[in-house]
């Protein structure tokens, strides 16, 4: 621990003091915009429902990585850049109150698919860890009712390596090439495909089980 702790004071002091390794004009900080409700959506403090309301529905689960809440419409952005979003807002159901178990990837995927914290499903980091077998998923219990399941990635940190893939009929998470089919190096944690690739392949499967 003391090398390590060392070894961040050296690459800070580099940082600080070797020209060209620093930026230089300053850093500048850039405010959060305040998260609130769009004001053409009435709050309410419960849904009327009862279990069993919603079976046999459909269930879509899309998640943006990085996202910054204030950016998004509904929560206020008045540049109004995400209007697929919003529309889901305005007719659906917008939380107000989200705080994600995680900053990390895997993590706070593995904590939508269980309903734990990390502490306890075991997925703690991206690429060092991994979601148990023992865990029981919302995929796999999905598909023990019936449903077709798939599963669409983007970014090599949710591979079926790591344990996210339990559930799923389909799991698609091909970083192998990128769309000119240039090899890519499959080790790296950044490893990722564009997200019109994976739209593509998650449209096709949605277009295969419509009917389902």
């Amino acid at each position: 621990m003391a090398s390590v702790l060392f070894g961040g004071a050296g690459l800070v002091a580099l940082y600080n003091y070797v020209p060209g390794l620093r930026p230089s004009s300053p850093v500048q900080r850039v405010k959060p915009h305040k998260i609130r409700v769009a004001p053409d959506l009435a709050a309410v403090d419960a849904i009327p429902a009862k279990p069993g309301d919603l079976a046999g529905c459909n269930v879509l689960i899309v998640t943006y990585d990085t996202t910054r809440a204030d950016h998004i419409g509904s929560y206020g952005y008045e540049k109004a850049t995400t209007p697929a979003l919003d529309r889901l807002a305005r007719e659906g159901v917008l939380f107000s109150d989200a705080i994600a178990p995680s900053p990390t990837t895997l993590p706070s995927h593995a904590s939508i698919m269980t309903g734990l914290y990390p502490v306890h499903h075991g997925a703690r980091a991206n690429n060092t860890f991994r979601l148990g077998d023992e865990n029981v998923t919302l995929a796999e219990v999905l598909s023990s009712n019936g449903y077709a399941t798939g599963a669409f990635v983007s970014a090599i940190v949710l591979d079926s390596q790591f344990g996210i893939d339990q559930g799923f009929r389909e799991f698609d998470a091909d970083f192998a090439t990128l769309g000119d089919g240039d090899p890519m190096d499959v080790a790296r944690s950044i490893a990722q495909r564009p997200a019109n690739q994976t739209n593509e392949r998650a449209e096709a499967w949605l277009r295969g089980h419509a009917d389902g």
